[in-house]
This record gives C-alpha cells, structure tokens and sequence, in this order.
C-alpha cells in the first residue's frame, strides 16, 4: 500500500512540474475578416513583436503590433501587421517598443510585385522568448 501512494504522489508531482512549463503558446481566439486571393497558415514562426504609433490623420496602416525581423518567407521583408493582438496578455508596450516571440497564424501572401507597405496576419497564438 505504500508503495502505491509512494507512485500516486511521483505521479502527481510530475503531473504538475510538466503543466507548469513557461514556453507554451498562449491560444487567441479574437478572429480578423483577412480578405485576399491567398491566405497561408503559418506554424512555430520567429520575430520581434514591435509597438508603433503614428500620429498622422492618414496613417492609421502604421500605427498597431507589428512583427519584424521575422522567418516567414511568405512576407519577404515586409512588416507584418496583426490585426488580433492580445493586449490583454502581454505588458504594455510604447511607441518602438520590441520583444522576441514565436507566433502561429493565418498571413496574407501578396502578389509578387505588390508595392505594400506591410501584409496582415491573425494570430492564432503567440509567446514571448528569449
């Protein structure tokens, strides 16, 4: 009889230090209308998640969450802008404001000679690295 309860509360422990683990992706699930002729789904992606704020009429396009320095091929260099960012799980960022995360999603893919200044991309979930 000990011995089961000795293997019930290692199994119990272990079951609590696994479900503690710091790197699992944080799930949003706020939607955006993406609407193009082609859409990916991205998975286990890399960038820097930066805060921007444009204070002129006409540039409500740059001012938002934006992810830069990124792997997504898909974008080229451009900016990606995210239109479902989860303010509600991430510190307040300020105007240039920068953190390294790893992010999943649904991108817009551009026709090749599109002059843009940035795609979209609804996030499915999101975490911040190191």
């Amino acid at each position: 009889m000990e011995r089961l309860n000795l293997i019930l509360l290692f199994s119990w422990l272990f079951t609590i230090v696994a479900s503690c683990k710091k790197s699992d992706f944080i799930p949003i699930e706020i939607r955006c209308n993406l609407e193009a002729s082609e859409i990916k789904n991205l998975k286990n992606k890399t960038g820097t998640l930066a805060y921007y704020e444009v204070n002129h009429a006409d540039s409500t396009y740059m001012t938002g969450y934006f992810i830069l320095n990124h792997n997504v091929s898909e974008a080229g260099h451009l900016p990606i802008k995210i239109c479902n960012f989860p303010k509600s799980e991430f510190p307040d960022l300020k105007h240039g404001d920068q953190l390294p995360i790893s992010f999943e999603g649904r991108i817009v893919v551009l026709p090749e000679n599109t002059d843009a200044l940035n795609t979209d991309i609804e996030l499915s979930a999101i975490k911040m690295t190191k």
